[in-house]
């Protein structure tokens, strides 16, 4: 057998294996998403209006991003969300959160009111709240 031909069975199994080549992203994933792939969401599951962007690092607002115990300010988009309110998926991708006006939990840090979680490639976030609690809870 070649060493051309060896090389191109071991590159047809790699590709059977993963799934997939290594090819650079399409314009169109490169900063969003399509459909539901890599569209970040939320759902606000709570009796709190939570804030949401689409527009990280650009835009006529600001948004501190919670970095444990420092934030950094980026420019962006906000959009009330209402109570018991859905946002993502659909070629629409949430970037980040926050609820403006009460402090808040992700992934059992309290966040005061104001700053932004970043939203990781794609994740969906779901937030929720019972009537006898203080802080919406996320994760």
């Amino acid at each position: 057998m070649s060493v051309r031909r060896a090389a191109g069975l071991a590159a047809a199994a790699v590709t059977m294996v993963t799934g997939s080549m290594f090819v650079a992203p399409s314009s169109a994933m490169a900063g969003g998403c399509t459909g539901n792939v890599g569209c970040g969401s939320v759902n606000n599951n709570t009796r709190f209006k939570m804030t949401t962007t689409e527009t990280w690092n650009s835009g006529p607002n600001k948004c501190a991003q919670w970095r444990g115990t420092t934030t950094t300010t980026y420019k962006c988009t906000q959009n009330d969300l209402a109570p018991g309110g859905l946002r993502g998926g659909n070629s629409v991708d949430v970037d980040a959160f926050t609820y403006n006006y009460n402090d808040f939990f992700w992934n059992n840090n309290k966040i005061k009111k104001g700053q932004w979680i970043r939203i990781p490639g794609g994740g969906n976030v779901y937030c929720k709240a019972t009537l006898s609690e203080t802080y919406p809870r996320c994760d």
